[in-house]
């Protein structure tokens, strides 16, 4: 028998044993997604894209998964990257954005929690629009909210979250895709592209 149900997930799809209805800080599996997190993944997805050489506008923001599979929800695969559990079909989370109650709902019940720019950064990739869009359409839409709540909440919150910028690097810099590697994974000078 199991001595700590309550406190095991399911491998490979990462549901819970026994939803939550609240996560509590000191709930052993509580996951907190930070933006730091978010953007290695959106990164890490950046580099298979330049190397596959496709940068067609195909990533949708919902729903989570469509039916014909000709479009991939950047939500899912990001979420997807980072071990969160995917909404059912019938789920009402399936065609919610990520700062809806509903999805908001879905997360609590795999006692994961997204920080507040996260959440925010994931909200913001629906502003490049509807329909299929370039995943640097997508990031750059995200980044420019995140750049509103530093000027707005001054440089503390992203600091808390992310590392520092490494010099020469200017925040508007992170606009663009490509300097997410610069950010999060410098490379040697030796081999950096974007050197200038």
């Amino acid at each position: 028998m199991l001595t700590h149900p309550a406190e095991l997930r399911i491998p490979l799809y990462h549901h819970v044993l026994i939803p939550r209805t609240t996560v509590k800080p000191d709930d052993p599996l509580a996951r907190v997604i930070t933006l730091h997190d978010v953007l290695k993944v959106m990164m890490s997805t950046h580099r298979e894209e330049r190397q596959s050489g496709d940068r067609s506008p195909r990533w949708v923001m919902r729903p989570y998964r469509p039916s014909d599979e000709e479009h991939i929800s950047i939500v899912a695969r990001l979420l997807d990257e980072l071990c969160v559990p995917w909404p059912a079909r019938t789920d009402p989370a399936h065609d919610a954005l990520p700062g809806d109650d509903v999805m908001l709902a879905h997360l609590t019940r795999h006692a994961i929690v997204l920080s507040p720019l996260a959440k925010l950064y994931l909200s913001g990739l629906g502003d490049a629009g509807p329909g299929p869009r370039s995943l640097a359409g997508r990031h750059a839409a995200a980044m420019r909210l995140i750049l509103a709540a530093r000027t707005a909440q001054g440089a503390e919150p992203l600091s808390r979250e992310t590392p520092e910028l490494p010099k020469g690097v200017r925040p508007h810099h992170l606009l663009d895709i490509a300097w997410l590697e610069r950010w999060l994974a410098p490379p040697d000078d030796d081999d950096d592209p974007y050197r200038s």
